[in-house]
């Protein structure tokens, strides 16, 4: 199944700068409306088709920063976090015709890295190899819009196509429920 873009409304959260304006662009070429905005519930309020919406899809984006521990651990938190939020909402989707979908991407080759000067990026974070180009990671998120079920994630990385990566994830939630629980 492929989804269209056309006269749609795509919610990209972080699309101020590197693969979020990247996407951005391109959506917009592809005849989406976008924006970058601060809260994907007031994105939700607006698409959801249960309250005179038409629909859409939010894509968060997260990072693959977010399944393992590294000296980068506020930026790990916040990607994972941004995860388990995006996860949350698409299981509670009921009626809204609005897909809510996680992009983990690996690390890409944006500004940001060089805005930082974060040269020792890719030894602090345990990567033996160059940061993905920021077309990839933007070709890559095309391709899960177009693809994706509600309530899936993906990884983004190497210069690869996208992974569905949804039932490693919903494993490795439940077996981190399972150690909350009363003994």
């Amino acid at each position: 199944m492929v989804w269209s873009v056309d006269n749609k409304v795509v919610l990209v959260t972080g699309g101020a700068a590197g693969v979020g304006a990247g996407l951005v662009r391109e959506l917009l070429a592809r005849n989406a409306a976008c924006g970058t905005v601060t809260s994907t519930l007031k994105a939700l309020s607006i698409m959801r088709a249960d309250v005179e919406g038409s629909g859409g899809a939010v894509i968060n984006v997260s990072s693959s920063h977010a399944f393992k521990p590294s000296p980068l651990s506020v930026y790990n938190a916040s990607k994972a976090a941004v995860l388990q939020f995006t996860n949350f909402l698409a299981g509670n989707e009921s009626g809204m015709k609005v897909r809510i979908i996680t992009v983990c991407l690996g690390p890409t080759d944006t500004a940001l890295l060089h805005k930082r000067n974060l040269n020792n990026f890719a030894k602090d974070a345990g990567l033996t190899s160059e940061p993905q180009r920021v077309e990839s990671a933007v070709n890559g998120i095309i391709e899960v819009i177009q693809r994706a079920d509600n309530g899936t994630t993906w990884v983004i990385s190497n210069n690869d196509m996208a992974r569905d990566i949804t039932t490693k994830v919903t494993k490795s939630f439940k077996l981190l429920s399972e150690i909350s629980e009363p003994l």
